[in-house]
């Protein structure tokens, strides 16, 4: 499922450089964009029976396992800020290269917009690829194994960034960030039952998913104020201080529940 979700990340850059490329005007590639939004939408209107459906049958389970939790004793629990955080920082990461990578690569790198977004395309094609290989490893290494490495690869790639490197060699780690940050929020979300027991994993996987959107909203509306009172040039040193950050929040949360 989230290697799926890459795929459409992928094409959104991809769509929009083709209109570049095009000499056509953003707004044809905004349009073609919002039909496909459209069709989606009539899509999910048109099977929201089945969802009800589903929710009938399991609704009863979900209640009876967690009716004596509350979100006091949840967030008690030991390790599970440290969860909460890792799910900030890791979609800080992700989408403040989505969001803010092809600016750096127009602005700081003077690529065409065109260049710039197919280089981003590169980099959700990394995360889509990565997925899928580590949905099919991780019946061989276990989710912190998968965590650990992602982080390695993302860092690697990020330090390669700071230097001046040509084009052919941009795509390649901008393809590596994307394979290194694959494996992290669905290998995360996984090991979530094992670090805090399943009877409490529901309320955890919900306040997790609420720090990532946090993590996506703020933290590349926060670099764009940084950069516009500074430079762009600061976004390679941004990048690389979220991904130092996300292996020492990892390392500590690996630490915290390592009892379990």
């Amino acid at each position: 499922l989230h290697a799926f979700w890459g795929i459409g990340a992928t094409m959104g850059p991809i769509i929009m450089s083709a209109y570049f490329a095009l000499n056509y005007s953003w707004r044809s590639g905004y349009l073609t964009l919002g039909i496909i939004q459209a069709v989606i939408f009539l899509i999910i209107l048109i099977s929201l029976p089945l969802w009800k459906r589903q929710q009938k049958e399991s609704l009863a389970d979900i209640t009876k396992h967690n009716q004596d939790l509350t979100y006091k004793d949840i967030v008690k629990t030991k390790g599970v800020l440290l969860s909460m955080l890792i799910f900030v920082v890791y979609c800080a990461a992700e989408f403040g290269i989505g969001q803010w990578g092809a600016s750096y690569l127009v602005s700081v790198r003077t690529f065409v917009p065109a260049v710039a977004g197919t280089l981003i395309g590169t980099y959700y094609a990394g995360i889509t690829i990565g997925r899928i290989v580590s949905g099919f490893i991780s019946f061989k290494y276990t989710n912190k194994q998968l965590i650990f490495f992602g982080i390695s690869i993302f860092i690697v790639a990020s330090i390669l960034l700071l230097i001046n490197l040509p084009l052919y060699i941009l795509y390649s780690l901008f393809f590596l960030q994307g394979i290194g940050l694959a494996p992290i929020f669905p290998s995360l979300t996984h090991e979530t039952p094992v670090r805090f027991g399943s009877d409490k994993s529901q309320h955890i996987i919900g306040l997790q998913m609420a720090s990532a959107y946090t993590g996506a909203s703020l933290f590349p509306a926060l670099f764009g104020v940084i950069a516009r009172n500074t430079t762009l040039k600061i976004y390679p040193f941004f990048i690389l201080l979220l991904a130092i950050t996300l292996l020492l929040i990892n390392e500590l949360l690996v630490r915290k529940t390592k009892e379990r």
